[in-house]
Order: C-alpha cells, then sequence, then structure tokens
C-alpha cells in the first residue's frame, strides 16, 4: 500500500509507549547495544508479515509485566498524500488484527500491506542453519511477492497439522480418511513446489551478478532445490500427480512413524560455494556474505516483480564487517528502497547519504 508515516507501540518489547513519525528516505536509530534499536526494526517487519525476524513466540514481544501488546502503522501512498491506510495489531490472549479500523479475520488479508526486506545478523543461519530456515526465507520471499502462494502455504500448513493430529491417532483413523487429505496437499503442494523451482532460478541469476563483487570472479554461488519429488519436472498437474502418489505410497510408514514424513515441508535449499555446501565448508566471513547475497538478491527480485511499490529495508548493524568495496554493492541497494530503517551504534561513514532522520535511542526512549 505504501512507505510507513507513523509508528504506534505499547508494551512491545522495551517500549511501553512510542509515538513516532517518520519520513521517506533514511531514518537512523543510534545508540549503544541493548536500548531497543533492534525491536523498532522487529516492530515494522511484524506489521509487514505477523512474524519477528528473531522469534517464533508473540509472548516474547510483549512487555514481560504488560497484559498486551500494541502495534500500530499508518502507511501514506508516495502517489497521494490522502490516501493512508493503517495496520493494527493487538495480543492479549488472542491476536486481533484490524485493517483502517476494520476487524480481520484472515491473517493472509493483512500480510503484505507493507513491503519489507529486513538484514539482520541473525541471516548467517540461512547459510549455516538448518533446512527450516532456508524454507521459512523462500516461503517468506514467494509470500511478498505472490499472493497466491500465500494462500497455497496457509493451506497446505492446516491440511498437514490435521493429517499429523489423526496419524498421531491412528487407531482412530483408517487409510481412506488420511487418503481424503492427499489431494488437498497435492494441489497446494505442487504450487509451492513449482514457484520454489522458479524463484531458485532467479536467485541464481542474482547471485552470479553478486558473486563478483561480494567474492571475486573465481568464486561460484550458487542454489539448489531439492524437492521430494527430486528433479520436480513437468507441470502444476503433473507434479500434483506425483504428489498424490507420494502420499499413497508412503502412507504406511506415516502411519507408524506418527507424522508425514515427506512433502513440501520438508523440501530443502542447498547453498553452495564452489560447488560445496557453504554452511560446512564456507568460513565465517563466507558464510556472512553469503547470507547477505540472499538479501540482496531479495531485493532486486521484489523490486522487479513489483515495481509499482514501496519496498522498505530493515538494516541492523551489518555495515561494520564490510570493507568499502563490499559495502558499496551493499550501499546501491538503498537505492531499490523506498525507505530505509538502519539500526547502528553510529552513522556509518561513507554512508553514501545522509539521514533524512536521526533518533538516538536509550533504555526504550528516542530522541531526535
Amino acid at each position: 500500500m505504501g512507505r510507513l508515516a507513523h509508528l504506534r507501540l505499547r508494551h512491545f518489547r522495551n517500549y511501553r509507549a512510542l509515538d513516532l513519525e517518520v519520513t521517506p528516505g533514511l531514518t537512523a536509530f543510534v545508540g549503544a547495544n541493548g536500548q531497543g534499536k533492534t525491536n523498532l526494526l522487529e516492530a515494522i517487519h511484524y506489521l509487514s508479515l505477523l512474524r519477528s525476524f528473531r522469534t517464533r513466540r508473540i509472548r516474547d514481544l510483549r512487555q514481560w509485566d504488560a497484559s498486551f501488546l500494541f502495534v500500530e502503522g499508518a502507511l501514506a501512498s508516495a502517489s497521494s498524500a490522502f490516501d493512508c491506510h493503517k495496520l493494527t495489531v493487538t495480543y492479549a490472549t488472542t491476536r486481533r488484527l484490524r485493517l483502517d479500523g476494520k476487524v480481520v479475520a484472515k491473517a493472509s488479508d493483512f500480510i503484505n500491506q507493507l513491503i519489507c526486506i529486513a538484514f539482520v545478523p541473525e541471516d548467517i543461519e540461512l547459510v549455516k542453519g538448518g533446512p527450516a530456515v532456508r524454507r521459512r526465507f523462500i516461503d517468506v520471499l514467494l509470500c511478498q511477492r505472490d499472493r497466491h502462494y500465500l494462500t497455497h502455504l496457509m493451506r497446505y500448513t492446516l491440511a498437514l497439522k490435521s493429517r499429523n493430529v489423526m496419524l498421531r491417532e491412528v487407531g482412530r483413523y483408517d487409510a481412506r480418511v488420511l487418503a481424503a487429505y492427499d489431494p488437498v496437499l497435492a494441489a497446494s503442494g505442487s504450487y509451492m513446489i513449482g514457484a520454489r523451482r522458479d524463484l531458485g532460478r532467479e536467485l541464481n541469476v542474482q547471485l552470479a551478478q553478486l558473486a563478483e563483487e561480494l567474492f571475486g570472479g573465481k568464486t561460484e554461488v550458487r542454489l539448489r532445490y531439492r524437492s521430494c519429488l527430486g528433479r520436480q519436472q513437468g507441470s502444476e498437474d503433473d507434479l500434483a500427480a506425483q504428489l498424490v502418489e507420494l502420499f499413497e505410497q508412503e502412507q504406511p510408514r506415516d502411519r507408524e512413524q506418527g507424522y508425514t514424513r515427506l512433502g513440501p515441508h520438508r523440501d530443502e535449499m542447498f547453498i553452495l560455494l564452489n560447488n560445496r555446501p557453504a554452511g560446512v565448508y564456507g568460513s565465517e566471513g563466507q558464510c556472512r556474505l553469503l547470507s547477505l547475497a540472499l538479501r540482496l538478491a531479495s531485493v532486486e527480485i521484489l523490486a522487479q516483480a513489483q515495481p509499482d511499490r514501496e519496498l522498505i529495508l530493515l538494516v541492523d548493524d551489518v555495515l561494520g564487517e564490510l570493507d568499502s568495496e563490499r559495502r558499496g554493492c551493499f550501499l546501491r541497494t538503498f537505492a531499490r528502497a523506498d525507505q530505509t530503517f538502519m539500526a547502528c551504534t553510529e552513522v556509518p561513514d561513507r554512508l553514501g547519504q545522509a539521514p533524512t532522520s536521526l533518533f538516538g535511542v536509550e533504555d526504550g526512549t528516542l530522541r531526535s
């Protein structure tokens, strides 16, 4: 819908109350570690995707002595000063979503009103972490550019949970009842596999271009997507038929183990450095550069796919470890964004642009 114009927090992390007007361009939050700079980026990210880049538990976001948390963002359109929308999340015992004051029942109708990409130190887990981290990265990126993918992902996840509940109580449900979920899983799973396959190809195009600047000409960086269907060839209907067959074949073992062992929820995206698994053979520095490259590639993919939508970058202290040449590669990405929020202990030298807004942060309090 637009860029962020106003951020309002109540009982979010270490912010008991915050009302902040923000501008286009670069906003910098400056302060010592542990004062709440990253919490501001996290709140913006939560408004965009209803998830934190630091925790999967919403209760971790609420102040420990509070009974609720509240996050609200006003979005302004670049094309019209009068076109403004409001996103509101309240969480007490349950989560409540509002869009322009109206209750939103489905998360899929709330997510992605605000499009943002976060660059955070935890991104190194994209390379060194387990398959689930990379699946989340791919799924989030696809959800940001394709509402159909978000719908299929949620349908698949719901059907998978239901099937797994039955598998844990296998004595109560026969094979025919379990098989009823196979077409649902296959219909959405086939869409997911096709979209992941195509995105992997696009990411490889971007990574090949970034590798020259980040690693030098003799270093090859690429992704290899491995799905439960092996080479994942064919149309969406072909993939769906293959998934139904897979679920049928694996049902006896699923019943023994008590969960759905194979499917898109177990797929993997390998990150290779000179054709070797980067998380195993790459140095700490190489893994950090690879995680940065994945985020930079994501920015380009979203900017190309949705040129008419504002793009927001959230940058948390990732510039300090880059030399001048690699920093230049990163800073050029700023030009692809309509708005950037940076958390840092001091404004970096040779930033390429001066902050349009600068706030000091100390113990959950901001000063301009």
